[in-house]
């Protein structure tokens, strides 16, 4: 198998290092580190590929609201899966004069905002309101299940030259601005 794209090399390492650490985070108090396997990692982002596939279509584009924690990695690579271009983003602040959420908003036109339901519910309820009335669809990856029946053949395997996500600047001297990272910037090719 080519590896062209993250997609690749994250269904690679789920066949050949399903039990390997694909990602470990440290969190900064005394809790202890969390980790996730590649076959976890897969697991998981294929329940939120497939939900998003229910919902969306292939280059819909998503907000990724997350505390520090794996929740961000599965999301995203549950975007990529699903052919949805993950837009990571701060936590909007809640001083609307000093907050840049809009101007990014408007600019990418996401269909999605993903996130975990119960952190937004228990720290910012205010952006689900906020969002919903911009008319964009919550996805929350903690009710994500998988639909083991779905074709996963309906998946996306996108190219090298496709987009992998949007990155956008702070906007803290002017509006933000959005940067395309494609899976060859990311992945490097050997031949």
């Amino acid at each position: 198998m080519e590896l062209s794209s993250l997609v690749d090399v994250l269904l690679r390492r789920a066949v050949e290092q399903p039990n390997d650490p694909a990602y470990i985070f440290l969190p900064d108090r005394s809790g202890e580190p969390v980790s996730l396997t590649f076959a976890g990692l897969y697991d998981r982002a294929l329940s939120v590929a497939l939900g998003l596939g229910k919902y969306g279509q292939k280059r819909d584009r998503a907000v990724l609201l997350f505390p520090p924690g794996l929740d961000f990695i599965t999301a995203f690579f549950g975007c990529l899966l699903a052919g949805v271009i993950a837009v990571p983003m701060m936590l909007p602040r809640r001083d609307s004069s000093r907050d840049s959420s809009a101007a990014i908003l408007a600019d990418c036109s996401p269909r999605f905002v993903v996130s975990r339901g119960d952190w937004i519910e228990r720290t910012r309820p205010d952006l689900i309101e906020r969002f919903r009335v911009a008319g964009i669809e919550w996805f929350f990856v903690d009710d994500a299940c998988a639909d083991r029946a779905a074709r996963r053949e309906e998946l996306s395997r996108p190219g090298r030259d496709e987009i992998a996500f949007l990155q956008y600047t702070s906007g803290s001297t002017s509006a933000p601005k959005g940067v395309i990272v494609s899976h060859s910037n990311l992945v490097e090719i050997r031949r």
